[in-house]
């Protein structure tokens, strides 16, 4: 005899299941054979759809759209971090990338990541990364009063040196080979994506021998004589037993690398979209307002399009099917541009009603530079501003370069900068 009530507990169970839309593979954003800029372009068509969860033909992604999956997802103690899968979809078995990458904090789990991230944790709270910001400023405006007069380009000439150096004093390695260090960052942050490229793997490979190389001796002084730095007292921990030399190692590799590409792009664009909207000006006049421009700017323009999480099992996340060995993503512009929580979400609004939002992600691997990357492009504007009050662009808005490949943002942004001063 059949139990009624559990015949409809299991129908409506049933009901309840959502099954992705499946995109063509002619329409994929998750096609691993296309570029970059065609990725895009099928990413934005994505609005266009009336589904909250894709996939594709081939079905190794699940996308969530919506921000309530996205809290769901990036909460959800069932998925496992990518950054051994991203080498693994890559072919990468061994070598200098897989040994930096199996040490790192973004690669581990539960009481590993714990452990790793609580290591330096304290010193990305808003109050810590605050006791930094007059050194951040310093080196913010001796980089803005650099630029003098005429055309820059002010990614290469501003962006990338105030954030690179800027992240060589607070980890502590020296702001005079901060150039070299930033070639080394942008080339591992591609490990965090599924390299197709042979010619990027190795770079990515030769950045990851080079920069660990370049870390030893470094860090072998910093535990002899330590200094007020994140090097510092990741090798005091490293003393203590907390860590192993290669985790050491690898975290300060990963302060440095983790977030200075999304950093410096993210600025970047913050010029960019505030010159395209003719809102400079209102910066310039306004500095008190820049705090909550940086939060409306980060929601208009993310430098972090999609955040990733393996499924190591079948699961359920919000009554959507995963099957083992898939990834789960979440598409974050098109939850910030949600009108259903964002009215007018292409609209640059200062005066937007503070909401949450995901643009540093959420869960166990939210950024852990979160604090931090705001200041830095606070301060980039601010000193930018102050040094370069009469600001604009020095090439039409559909010439300014923008870059998908792993962060998506402005890497070239022609700039006339006139009646600047030294701040």
């Amino acid at each position: 005899m059949t139990d009624p009530d559990a015949d409809a507990d299991a129908d409506a169970d049933a009901d309840a299941v959502r099954q992705p839309l499946v995109l063509p593979t002619e329409a994929s954003p998750f096609d691993l054979t296309i570029d970059a800029t065609e990725r895009r372009r099928r990413i934005d068509a994505l609005d266009a759809l009336e589904a909250d969860v894709l996939t594709d033909d081939m079905g190794m992604i699940v996308a969530f759209l919506s921000g309530e999956d996205a809290e769901a997802m990036l909460n959800d103690p069932g998925f496992r971090a990518i950054a051994m899968t991203m080498l693994d979809l890559s072919g990468v078995q061994d070598g200098p990338l897989r040994d930096l990458w199996s040490q790192l904090m973004f690669g581990k789990d539960g009481a590993d990541h714990k452990r790793l991230r609580g290591i330096v944790a304290r010193e990305f709270t808003p109050r810590a990364v605050a006791t930094h910001r007059d050194a951040i400023e310093a080196i913010a405006t001796e980089a803005a009063g650099s630029l003098g007069d005429g055309e820059v380009e002010l990614f290469s000439q501003y962006a990338l040196p105030f954030t690179s150096s800027a992240t060589c004093v607070l980890v502590g390695l020296p702001v005079e080979d901060a150039a070299v260090i930033a070639g080394w960052a942008f080339d591992l942050v591609n490990a965090f994506f599924i390299l197709t490229d042979p010619d990027t793997l190795e770079r990515t490979e030769r950045a990851a021998a080079a920069f660990t190389a370049y870390l030893d001796p470094i860090l072998a002084a910093k535990r002899e004589a330590p200094t007020d730095d994140l090097a510092s007292l990741v090798m005091a921990a490293h003393a203590r037993d907390e860590l192993t030399y290669p985790e050491a190692r690898a975290l300060v590799a990963n302060l440095v690398f983790g977030g200075l590409e999304a950093t410096t792009k993210a600025l970047s664009t913050s010029v960019f979209e505030l010159l395209a909207a003719g809102r400079w000006t209102e910066l310039v006049a306004h500095p008190e307002v820049t705090p909550h421009a940086v939060t409306e700017l980060l929601r208009h323009s993310p430098p972090l399009q999609a955040v990733a999480r393996a499924v190591p099992e079948s699961m359920m996340c919000r009554h959507v099917p995963l099957a083992a060995g898939q990834l789960a993503t979440f598409e974050l512009r098109g939850a910030l541009h949600n009108p259903a929580h964002f009215p007018e979400p292409e609209t640059i609004d200062f005066e937007r009603p503070p909401s949450r939002q995901l643009a540093f992600g959420a869960g166990t691997h939210f950024c852990l530079g979160a604090n931090l990357a705001k200041v830095m492009i606070e301060v980039g504007l601010e000193a930018l501003a102050r040094c370069s009050p009469d600001l604009r662009l020095a090439v039409p808005t559909e010439d300014v370069t923008w870059d998908n490949e792993t962060f998506h943002g402005v890497v070239g942004l022609p700039v006339e900068l006139h009646g600047a001063t030294s701040g």
